[in-house]
């Protein structure tokens, strides 16, 4: 099986980039045990759309337990990440609708 072995300066780095939003780094946690089950993050990125520089999120770290991969908590949290750039989310809301949407998950800063 492959894993990715990032060193604590690395993930720092990428998770907080110049213009990083708190808030962005969501993560979800089983109620009973408080593990971490999953985490999403967002970072600021510019993009030239029709010569416009228009503000966007860039998603770059989704993670996911193994287990729960096939009861489809992925794609709520990537809908949880969509909408960093539509609505201005705390982490608690946007993690709140991932939580809610899984049905069991208690919500929790990264």
């Amino acid at each position: 099986m492959f894993r990715f072995n990032y060193s604590p300066s690395f993930i720092n780095w990428s998770l907080c980039p110049p213009g990083f939003r708190k808030e962005w780094h969501v993560g979800v946690r089983v109620t009973k045990t408080r593990k971490l089950v999953a985490f999403i993050s967002a970072i600021p990125a510019h993009v030239m759309v029709d010569g416009v520089r228009m503000p966007m999120v860039e998603i770059n770290f989704l993670c996911v337990h193994k287990k729960l991969r096939a009861k489809r908590l992925a794609p709520v949290m990537i809908k949880a990440g969509a909408a960093f750039e539509r609505v201005a989310l705390t982490a608690a809301t946007a993690a709140a609708a991932a939580a809610a949407a899984a049905g069991v998950w208690q919500a929790a800063r990264a």
